[in-house]
């Protein structure tokens, strides 16, 4: 390429690749080379807020009473062997064709499902949150089906799509629970015990320890 001429304006420099300093319109800012910092999770005290909490669930499910009357506790165990041992046609506790239906499905293994998916909140939302985000991607997908995967997605840096996925499905043991505590009280008879109250609760600290998440910091750069 000639020189440029007497009073041409100077051309300016290309990239270092070309011989010279990068010039304006060539530089190294975002989008060019540099990706984004990967942020490491350690638990924090949301991890803490919902471990509480699924303890609660867990107490409530297994020993605490959930019907006091007469002078006798009656547990969610309790409960689940007398649908078990409940003869074919026959009305259970809850006293009525539809509320029976479903108690007979939750204490027939339902509420396992109640468990499974308080625990899983705490997990992905407070306690195990990958770095890379395709790990959090699959994650979001194993715990949340399709729409987990897509909030996993969506978050590049992972501080917010396991806590909604945390939040979903807190939210899903917390539905599992009301439907059964509402299905063998609604009607005459005796108030819910502690044990009842304290499932709602344990579900509660779920949610808030989800939302409040983990700490996070940068991760180191990997090494040569």
């Amino acid at each position: 390429m000639p020189p440029p001429g007497p009073g041409a304006p100077p051309v300016p420099p290309g990239p270092a690749s070309w011989g010279g300093p990068p010039g304006p319109g060539y530089g190294y800012g975002p989008g060019y080379g540099r990706p984004e910092p990967e942020v490491r999770h350690r638990p924090g005290p949301g991890a803490v807020v919902a471990v509480l909490g699924l303890v609660a669930v867990i107490m409530s499910l297994f020993g605490l009473p959930w019907v006091s009357a007469g002078g006798r506790d009656v547990s969610f165990p309790d409960i689940r062997e007398i649908y078990d041992d409940l003869p074919a046609g026959a009305d259970g506790p809850a006293g009525g064709a539809t509320g029976d239906d479903y108690m007979e499905v939750y204490a027939g293994g339902l509420w396992v499902a109640t468990l499974l998916f308080a625990a899983l909140a705490v997990l992905v939302a407070t306690l195990l949150v990958p770095t890379s985000p395709v790990a959090r991607v699959l994650v979001g997908c194993i715990t949340f089906g399709v729409v987990g995967a897509i909030v996993m997605a969506a978050d590049k840096k992972g501080t917010a799509g396991p806590r909604i996925c945390g939040v979903f499905m807190a939210i899903v043991a917390g539905a599992l629970h009301g439907f059964a505590v509402f299905a063998l009280f609604d009607g005459p008879g005796p108030s819910p015990a502690y044990g009842v109250w304290l499932g709602f609760l344990g579900v509660a600290a779920i949610v808030v320890g989800s939302l409040m998440g983990t700490r996070t910091a940068p991760a180191p750069p990997p090494t040569p």
